[in-house]
């Protein structure tokens, strides 16, 4: 398993000095002996028995061909991979250190090893044992690593995994024995970190693909490097380093096409299609729409493979928001439709489901077809009830708010609303989601103080996305320009009108034309006859505004107000002190 560094004992020695060892009573058995010294090695949280067994049997991976295969686990010990493997002999190993009190059961049929015993069987392990073990641990856990778009994994299941995967990853790092493993182990443990650089949690993201490249730092490895830069140019593009982002992956992208002479692998050539992604990726992120599609445009599929076909369903969803964005609603749901009910040979595409059903959502809800958005989420929250993690939750949650609001049905949006809000953790995006749309039920309500705090969080949300064109700025000013207005706070009104008209030369050639989903249905013109964020399509006759604004409160569904002193004061002095800012980001002042 090592080159070098290695145990002075050969994978059937060790197997043998752990069965004779002194560490458990003489009574448990060798096979519960080799499962302690594995199960000591992990984090002192529970662990299911699939975790375990789908450490030792064989796990679907691309191949070179770009085809779906299979892998067996390189460097695992062949004693217990027949332990870990044979369901039977892996129930009875943990059945025996239940009974010797050695593990505890969950009431979800997990086990726990309590950090004391674990830290009292790893003492006992001849120091010179205690390396091999640790090995062990790491690689079985690393091998359970399901990959995208090839297997099924749970929340609860990549919550569990993720803690074992880091601390096993952290406990070899530390020591520097990452290293010391065979170049194949490597480019399989490698591949599995970026792989699992997708569960939640930059941190995690970051630890991962930065093990990633210290395995594989002395390797010559194209398809390897490639995957790399993806996975570094999507977290420098999430931390704001958007030049980084993009000198990344455009390096890596020349290199190997000179390496295969222009002639690639078909999983190379997959590899170049995720690549030319995030590269469109970094120009949506400066809203250049037209060179983003251009860069999807510029890979094509050549081989027709399962890791092409995978490509294909990332691209025709970032094609179809580009064009929701450009306003091409009826393009736009044409392309994310091909999707939904796509036969595939053998790709599961769950983990994008909730990336694809909002997205269709929004667009549902921009051709104004609110009862058909509504039913789409609602399937899918009930489908994914138990598999959805809570950021996927959220924002489905909160896309289902914006149609249930086009149908005036204001209780239930303002319910699903309060109920993400109560929600810790919350992604930007669905920060942003949320503001907009409680904003706008205050607003229809004239609360205008609640509406006033709410908008206000809207841009403070927005202060935190790199800079835009400011459409979608430019609205909710204007949103907070008629609040202050019926305030009757003239001089704060003139002061946020002015960053109006500065916002309005900034965006007159944007290419995004449409952002947050709803906001081109109904801008209700205001006393000044300027727009106001309502999300709603009006039939009624723009002669009176104020009538309308009156008639329309009147005939809204009312909701409780839940309206503190401590928003009221908020809402007095945030122009000044919280929206302003904005502009010198944007490059306004």
């Amino acid at each position: 398993m090592l080159n070098h560094s290695r145990p002075a004992h050969t994978d059937t020695e060790m197997a043998a000095r752990a069965s004779l060892s002194e560490v458990l009573s003489g009574e448990t058995s060798r096979d519960g002996k080799l499962l302690t010294f594995v199960i000591c090695m992990l984090n002192s949280t529970a662990f299911s028995p699939k975790l375990l067994s789908s450490g030792a049997l064989p796990r679907k991976r691309w191949t070179k061909q770009g085809l779906v295969g299979e892998a067996g686990c390189d460097g695992l010990s062949a004693a217990l991979r027949t332990i870990l493997s044979d369901e039977l002999k892996l129930r009875n190993a943990l059945e025996e250190l239940e009974s010797a009190s050695t593990l505890s059961k969950t009431v979800d049929g997990n086990y726990v090893m309590d950090a004391a015993t674990g830290c009292r069987i790893r003492e006992a392990i001849p120091p010179e044992d205690t390396q091999f073990w640790r090995w062990q641990a790491f690689v079985v856990i690393c091998h359970a690593v399901p990959w995208k778009y090839l297997e099924i994994i749970s929340t609860k299941e990549w919550e569990m995994l993720t803690r074992h995967l880091e601390h096993t990853l952290q406990a070899c790092r530390t020591r520097n024995e990452l290293p010391a493993m065979a170049i194949a182990v490597k480019q399989d443990i490698a591949l599995t970190l970026l792989e699992a650089s997708r569960f939640p949690g930059k941190q995690w993201k970051l630890l991962a693909v930065t093990c990633a490249k210290e395995v594989t730092e002395s390797m010559d490895d194209a398809y390897i490097r490639t995957c790399i830069a993806q996975r570094d140019s999507l977290l420098l593009r999430l931390a704001g380093s958007q030049q980084d982002a993009v000198d990344v992956i455009n390096n890596p992208l020349t290199g190997s096409s000179q390496q295969h002479g222009g002639k690639m692998e078909p999983l190379m050539h997959a590899a170049t299609g995720n690549a030319s992604i995030q590269r469109a990726m970094n120009f949506f992120q400066d809203e250049q729409l037209a060179a983003a599609t251009k860069s999807l445009d510029s890979w094509q599929p050549l081989h027709h493979t399962a890791a092409e076909e995978a490509v294909e369903f990332r691209i025709g969803i970032l094609r179809a928001r580009i064009l929701r964005f450009q306003g091409h609603f009826n393009e736009s749901l044409a392309c994310l439709e091909r999707y939904m009910d796509r036969p595939s040979e053998g790709l599961i595409f769950d983990e994008d489901l909730p990336d694809l059903v909002c997205e269709i959502a929004d667009t549902l809800r921009e051709l104004d077809e609110p009862l058909r958005a509504e039913q789409l989420l609602r399937n899918e929250l009930a489908r994914g009830s138990n598999e959805h993690r809570a950021s996927n939750k959220s924002l489905l949650k909160l896309c289902l708010a914006e149609p249930l609001y086009a149908q005036d049905r204001f209780l239930e949006s303002h319910e699903v609303c309060s109920d993400v809000e109560r929600q810790s953790g919350l992604t930007k995006m669905s920060k942003l989601r949320l503001f907009i749309t409680l904003a706008k039920l205050r607003h229809i309500q004239c609360d205008w103080d609640a509406a006033f705090n709410h908008w206000t969080q809207v841009l403070l949300v927005l202060n935190s996305f790199p800079p835009t064109s400011g459409l979608a700025t430019r609205t909710i000013y204007l949103s907070t320009c008629d609040i202050l207005r019926r305030q009757g706070r003239e001089e704060l009104e003139l002061a946020a009108r002015a960053n109006v008209t500065t916002l309005e030369r900034s965006c007159e050639d944007a290419e995004t034309k449409h952002w947050i989903a709803g906001r081109h249905i109904a801008l209700l013109p205001s006393i000044h006859g300027s727009e106001v964020w309502s999300g709603r399509r009006i039939s009624e006759p723009k002669a009176d505004t104020h009538e309308r604004s009156a008639l329309s409160c009147g005939l809204r569904r009312s909701f409780k107000k839940e309206i503190c002193e401590e928003s009221r004061a908020v809402s007095i002095v945030v122009v000044g002190k919280a929206i302003f800012p904005l502009r010198k980001k944007l490059g306004l002042m």
